[in-house]
């Protein structure tokens, strides 16, 4: 593989940040990579006494794009044009960019609209003068076989981790030291059994109330610690990569994927841009698995950028960047435990925990003697170790 060199921050594993800009002195970008959340939505879900989850409040439908995503996508889109517009053409070239998204609606429109920003027609790219946009393809993959940006595809030895996992005594702990707060919210909403996924249910309901109407938003909620419940629906995110096996098998064909493009694109094999449109739950598990999730659940349009850069002596870095929202700036973050002036191979041997291919990936989730089971205890020390300081610290 080509070498790469990791520029890094020795940063608090909370993130301390640090803005930056696209071009890092006089050193060239080669390679980007960015990952999205799509914009606003109408909730998946919600309580069984909520009734404005019904759909008639809801005429696109539940989980689909609202305007305000739509706009929030496009500005995203404009905000990639002014960042790259040194790097990109102005006009859309197939050889420069590659654009994935889920196969979920929301993310797909998300992923058009980003476009509609980067990319407006100019000159022999207008084709309806009235209409000042353009068809830039958009790939997907279906539900059941993503493994890539959902991470919904089937796999038995990740389930029975997760299932042994949310039984363990430090979210026990939580749902014990929050008790009051868990009470009230099941008298409210019709809940029989709260748990912290259930807290992280009702927490992003009524971000998607306030974001929308905030109306809509009940006044017990109102009452309740809001800084406890952000914290502990920012928990959740964190469970489904608690441990290093569960990151293997629920990031690593994330990662695989993202470095193989990379190297890649430093190559000159593959565009040197890449955009991915995913979900709240891909952003935190990928910041997760990179130990710089500070606990937040990510906002609508929340962006992870990787940026590959040479410099004059040509030897390549990569600077990981984080814009939690649509009024923020991109911010540097830490790629956790890696040397400064890494090569590629150093970088990989960070992620070689978590590193698999499609075809180990599918082994390892459907082989029922894989060890996987029995390395739950040795590789969650540090994870642990770090879910208890937050819990200590911040719940």
């Amino acid at each position: 593989m080509a070498r790469l060199v990791t520029r890094v921050l020795v940063l608090a594993i909370f993130g301390l940040l640090a803005s930056v800009e696209a071009n890092v002195e006089e050193d060239e970008l080669v390679a980007t990579v960015v990952l999205f959340r799509h914009g606003d939505r109408a909730p998946l879900k919600s309580f069984p006494n909520d009734k404005y989850s019904d759909e008639k409040y809801w005429p696109k439908g539940i989980g689909q794009l609202v305007n305000a995503g739509k706009y929030r996508a496009y500005q995203l889109g404009k905000y990639l044009r002014h960042r790259y517009h040194t790097f990109l053409s102005d006009d859309y070239k197939y050889k420069e960019i590659s654009v994935i998204s889920s196969n979920i609606d929301r993310a797909i429109m998300t992923a058009e609209l980003v476009l509609a920003g980067l990319y407006p027609p100019t000159k022999e790219d207008i084709w309806f003068k009235n209409l000042l946009w353009q068809p830039i393809p958009v790939h997907t993959m279906q539900t059941d076989n993503d493994n890539l940006i959902q991470m919904e595809a089937s796999c038995p030895k990740y389930d029975t981790l997760l299932e042994k996992i949310t039984k363990m005594p430090e979210f026990e702990e939580v749902k014990q030291r929050y008790s009051d707060m868990f009470k009230t919210i099941a008298e409210n909403t019709g809940w029989t059994n709260v748990d912290i996924e259930t807290v992280k249910s009702l927490f992003c309901t009524m971000y998607v109330y306030s974001k929308h109407n905030p109306s809509y938003i009940p006044e017990w909620y109102t009452k309740l610690n809001q800084k406890s419940l952000k914290n502990i629906a920012g928990l959740a995110f964190a469970i489904p990569t608690y441990t290093k096996e569960m990151q293997r098998l629920r990031t690593g064909p994330f990662f695989n994927y993202l470095i193989n493009h990379l190297d890649g694109a430093v190559k000159g094999e593959k565009q040197k841009f890449l955009a991915i449109s995913g979900h709240d739950s891909t952003i935190a598990s990928v910041l997760s698995t990179l130990n710089c999730y500070s606990f937040e659940p990510p906002e609508f349009t929340a962006t992870v950028f990787w940026e590959v850069y040479k410099t004059n002596s040509g030897d390549h870095y990569v600077n990981l960047l984080y814009k939690k929202n649509s009024e923020s700036e991109a911010e540097l973050i830490q790629l956790d435990n890696c040397k400064s002036n890494a090569t590629l191979d150093e970088l990989i041997a960070v992620l070689s925990p978590i590193l698999t291919s499609e075809e180990q990936w599918r082994h390892d989730c459907f082989d029922s003697t894989s060890a996987a089971g029995s390395r739950i205890i040795d590789s969650r020390f540090l994870i642990i170790t770090v879910i208890v300081l937050y819990v200590n610290k911040y719940l």
